[in-house]
């Protein structure tokens, strides 16, 4: 998977919709290939893999599981179908998993490029192409987290996503002047730059050009 500025990629984001359920991340794979995305994204989500074992499973349910067969397997349909497919690390240990499982690309979420670096620094450290959100980072916490890519790796695809950490988002949160800012950094290093939209409408998207 190559980031050029002159070629969009639009990456469907799967997340957990799935709700555990291989029949439907297949169909949501095929109706990401009917309206035209270049690509999909699952969240590598386990559980008991991120909370203590005397912590109560309420705040993630089974449904939002990921398990490594099932991750293994949406890949494989993903390339039979022709249509890349990334996923985002949720805890120690993730990112290999998905470097293991074929995955085209990987994609650090806004809480993990704020507070988790060690699955930033396993993400970077798999040399997959990198897909990294600004979310929960303001202006100052974007530039150390750009600066960081920077240093930390070489030959490395990456880009950077303006990203407002809401569900739903709305346009008139977003900060078109940090955009233009961010994008210019972006551009003098050579790093692709986009949107993480979690807009309701396309003006977000449309306003990026």
């Amino acid at each position: 998977m190559k980031f050029t500025p002159a070629t969009p990629i639009l990456i469907a984001e799967i997340g957990v919709n799935h709700e555990g359920s291989s029949a439907l991340c297949y169909q949501l794979i095929d109706q990401a290939l009917t309206y035209g995305f270049d690509a999909v994204k699952l969240q590598h989500i386990v559980p008991s893999e991120i909370w203590h074992p005397n912590y109560p499973l309420t705040t993630l349910s089974e449904k939002e599981s990921l398990t490594n067969d099932l991750l293994n397997k949406m890949v494989s349909y993903s390339k039979e179908r022709g249509i890349a497919i990334g996923c985002t690390p949720t805890f120690q240990g993730s990112a290999q998993v998905i470097l293991d499982s074929g995955c085209d690309f990987i994609k650090v979420a806004s809480p993990q490029s704020k507070y988790d670096w060690f699955i930033l620094d396993e993400a970077i450290d798999t040399n997959l192409p990198l897909v990294v959100s600004n979310g929960h980072c303001d202006h100052d916490g974007s530039l150390k987290l750009l600066k960081y890519l920077i240093e930390n790796t070489k030959q490395q695809q990456i880009a950077f996503l303006y990203c407002v950490s809401a569900y739903p988002a709305d346009s008139v949160d977003m900060n078109y002047d940090e955009v233009s800012k961010l994008s210019k950094m972006c551009k003098i290093n050579s790093i692709a730059f986009g949107l993480s939209d979690h807009n309701q409408s396309l003006y977000g998207a449309l306003k990026m050009k």
